[in-house]
């Protein structure tokens, strides 16, 4: 019996220290585990925090831009985005020094799209995307169409025409095929801006044609299918030195202030507010001196929003809205469809 017992107490002894060395290299197992787990999780944890942060998603953005369009840009981050979108405000730092530098009408986006990782709970860039190909085309639109405006209403000309929307080519053409074949708004809009002198009925008519032939050249471009954009007449007086010493602008404010008051319009009101500008214009008299720079310093955001220190001073506009843009804008339903191939059909 007493064999028996130290028999079974040597089992059980050896089978203890079995076992404690599988717990041994368990042990060693696990820490070989959970060690370089925990550091690649508190590693990558922090890498990602500090992907995460304002400055990181800027300069991110800003490699992108470079990358993307060859230029540098000036970029500022939207900080209250949600964590898995951040939006930035970016500026070619090539207007720098120059009036686009501070206008609306020359911003854009661009955007940085996150994804969560599960396991760190934290977000990786998946993707970024810019809209600067609608300030590209903003300016190719420009150049392409204010020559043909110079042939009938000389250098004086202020041009803010876009596409609304994200633009995914510089060029018109090819973004209108590609709005056409997504099926998505392609209305050119804005406004452009003529500076002159409009007097009598002579220099109305003028302007008139200056007027159809600029919407017969949009037809042969092809350009005239959408669109909605209005040309202003303005006196030319308004880009004189005289204009500034005079004071005339708060004189064309005030005659403004009065006209917008007026209940139920008649044509004799709008014949009336139209005679106060021409003599509120007249005290500068015919001995002036135009400073066409004056032109380049005015934000072409102002043109687009109607900004009233620029509409005060106009003395004629003529809205022109292609047959396709009423029919499919319900807010221009009422409008009348006019084709634009007489002369009546340009109204101030």
């Amino acid at each position: 019996e007493g064999g028996c017992i130290d028999k079974y107490f040597y089992i059980f002894i050896i089978q203890d220290e079995m076992k404690n060395k599988q717990n041994y290299y368990i042990r060693i197992l696990l820490i070989l585990i959970i060690i370089p787990s925990m550091w690649w999780y508190l590693s990558t944890k922090r890498k990602y925090r500090e992907m995460n942060t304002v400055p990181h998603i800027k300069m991110e953005m800003k490699e992108f831009l470079k990358e993307t369009y060859n230029e540098e840009f000036d970029v500022t981050v939207i900080p209250y985005m949600n964590d898995d979108y951040y939006e930035g405000i970016i500026f070619p730092k090539r207007y720098k020094g120059t009036s686009k530098e501070y206008d609306p009408f020359y911003k854009t986006e661009v955007y940085m799209a996150l994804e969560k990782i599960p396991i760190v709970n934290e977000y990786d860039h998946v993707a970024i995307l810019s809209n600067y190909n609608s300030i590209l085309l903003k300016e190719n639109l420009e150049k392409k169409l204010k020559p043909e405006l110079e042939k009938w209403f000389g250098k004086n000309v202020l041009v803010a025409l876009q596409l609304e929307g994200l633009c995914s080519y510089d060029d018109y053409k090819r973004e209108i095929q590609h709005r056409r074949e997504e099926k998505e708004d392609e209305t050119l809009s804005g406004g452009i801006y003529v500076f002159g002198r409009v007097e009598n009925e002579k220099d109305r008519e003028k302007y008139r044609k200056g007027i159809y032939e600029f919407i017969q050249y949009l037809k042969q471009e092809g350009m005239f299918e959408y669109v909605d954009l209005t040309i202003y007449v303005m006196d030319e007086r308004y880009l004189s030195k005289e204009f500034d010493r005079l004071g005339i602008q708060e004189k064309l404010l005030s005659s403004y202030h009065e006209y917008i008051k007026i209940e139920n319009l008649t044509q004799k009101d709008i014949k009336s507010f139209r005679a106060k500008k021409r003599k509120i214009y007249s005290e500068i008299g015919e001995n002036y001196t135009i400073d066409p720079s004056k032109i380049d310093k005015i934000p072409r955001y102002y043109v687009i929003k109607f900004n009233e220190n620029l509409i005060c001073g106009v003395l004629e506009a003529a809205r022109i809205v292609s047959e396709k843009s009423i029919k499919t804008n319900y807010f221009l339903k009422d409008k009348k469809i006019k084709q634009y191939d007489k002369l009546e059909d340009v109204e101030f």
